[in-house]
């Protein structure tokens, strides 16, 4: 089981327009954004925020990502299109990818 949330922050704006989107994350990992109408995240751009301990390859939980994925640090940004449906994360090598 992961201990970790996953959000998605709008990377344009200021204060109130700027827009978090929270993932729902299953115990094996994966993850879920219903967004706040239930169809996904809106097409843009996002910094991609990861908060708790995120599990090694041995399923270990893994100190070194405790504050590299958090919103002033994360290395991690996206650019969701419509046609966006999946994203992988990998805390390895700081890469987040689409398809």
């Amino acid at each position: 089981m992961n201990d970790f949330d996953v959000k998605f922050l709008t990377t344009g704006g200021e204060g109130p327009s700027k827009r978090s989107y929270p993932a729902q994350v299953e115990p094996d990992g994966a993850f879920i954004v219903n967004g706040s109408i239930g169809k996904g995240l809106p097409p843009g751009r996002y910094k991609v925020i990861v908060v708790g301990l995120v599990l090694d390859a041995n399923g270990k939980p893994a100190l070194r990502y405790r504050d590299t994925f958090l919103e002033k640090m994360t290395p991690l940004e996206v650019e969701i299109t419509a046609a966006s449906r999946d994203v992988i994360i990998d805390p390895e090598r700081k890469t987040v990818q689409i398809s």
